[in-house]
């Protein structure tokens, strides 16, 4: 049978709070992160109906797409988005090589003159560290 002593209650009643408080914390965290990545999930399939699937076949991923007046429509759209919500830094169109297992980028919405622009082929070294998006090149779907 298990004896406890006077200085061993408070011990074990602060281990249990803080047992508790750190699964609730740790529920929390998950439950706000899935609401997170739901909304944007919602917010990638509202912005996708902003693009035209020919229009963006025509964007080659060359720096022979920064004249273009394709690259430079789906550019100010991009910038546009961007704009809407003050807490999103950069909205980016890509494109999938599934061949070669690659994600390059077509377009951003960042200025001409700003230090983090990328340009059209440039790699997409994020799809890497992201599960959503490895979900979607994967199997075609989301998975939060």
């Amino acid at each position: 049978m298990l004896s406890f002593t006077r200085r061993s209650v408070p011990l074990l009643v602060w281990t249990l709070i803080a047992a508790a408080g750190g699964a609730a914390g740790w529920s929390g965290v998950r439950q706000w992160h899935g609401r997170l990545m739901r909304g944007l999930a919602g917010e990638a399939r509202r912005s996708a109906l902003v693009f035209d699937a020919a229009e963006t076949h025509r964007l080659e991923a060359t720096s022979a797409d920064l004249s273009s007046p394709a690259y430079l429509s789906v550019k100010t759209r991009l910038s546009l988005l961007r704009e809407i919500d003050p807490a999103v830094r950069s909205v980016r169109l890509l494109r999938c090589l599934p061949g070669r297992a690659r994600v390059i980028l077509l377009a951003d919405s960042e200025p001409p003159d700003s230090k983090r622009i990328s340009n059209p082929g440039d790699e997409f070294g994020g799809a890497v560290r992201s599960p959503g998006l490895q979900s979607i090149l994967r199997d075609g779907r989301f998975a939060v």
